[in-house]
C-alpha cells in the first residue's frame, strides 16, 4: 500500500484531522477531485508507524482515510487501522463502494466495522450538493 500524502491539520466534522491519502482506485468517477491518485504507485511506502508519526503531528481529533480509495488496498488498510485504534481516536474512511458491495467482500466488511465513521459511495457529480458529502447518493454510517 502506498501513501501519497499525510495532511495532519485540517478542519473535518470532528475538529482537526489527519488526512491520510492512500493511493489507487479503480472508480474512475467523472468530476473527482483528485485523479491523480487513481494510480496505485502515486506515492511512498510508509510503515504504520510512520503514518501515525506524521498524522499526529497537530493532535487531531481524527483520522480521514482517504484517496484513491482505500478499500482497494485492504490488507493494508486493514493493518493500519489495526495500528490507529491503538491511539483511541476515531477514525473515518471514505470510500466509493456502497454498502451492499462493501457487505459482499469480507475484507472490506471487516475495514468498515473497525471504523467509527464510513462514507460510502462513489463522488456524482450530476448529484453534487454542498458540503459533505459531496454528492447526496453517497451515505454517512456511523459505528458505535
Amino acid at each position: 500500500m502506498k501513501i501519497n500524502r499525510i495532511v495532519p491539520n485540517c478542519m473535518f466534522e470532528d475538529g482537526v484531522a489527519s488526512e491520510i491519502y492512500v493511493t489507487g482506485c479503480k472508480h474512475f468517477c467523472k468530476g473527482c477531485y483528485e485523479p491523480a491518485l487513481w494510480n496505485f504507485d502515486n506515492g511512498e511506502i510508509l510503515t504504520n508507524d510512520e503514518i501515525v508519526v506524521r498524522a499526529n503531528k497537530f493532535n487531531p481529533n481524527a483520522y480521514v482515510l482517504l484517496g484513491g480509495d482505500p478499500l482497494y488496498s485492504p490488507e493494508g488498510v486493514s493493518s493500519l487501522v489495526d495500528r490507529l485504534k491503538q491511539e483511541n481516536i476515531p477514525i473515518w474512511l471514505l470510500t466509493g463502494f456502497t454498502r451492499e458491495e462493501v457487505r459482499e467482500n469480507p475484507s472490506f466488511e471487516e475495514i468498515f466495522q473497525k471504523c467509527d465513521v464510513v462514507k460510502t459511495g462513489k463522488y456524482d457529480a450530476t448529484k453534487k450538493q454542498p458540503g459533505f458529502p459531496a454528492s447526496s447518493n453517497q451515505k454517512i454510517w456511523r459505528n458505535t
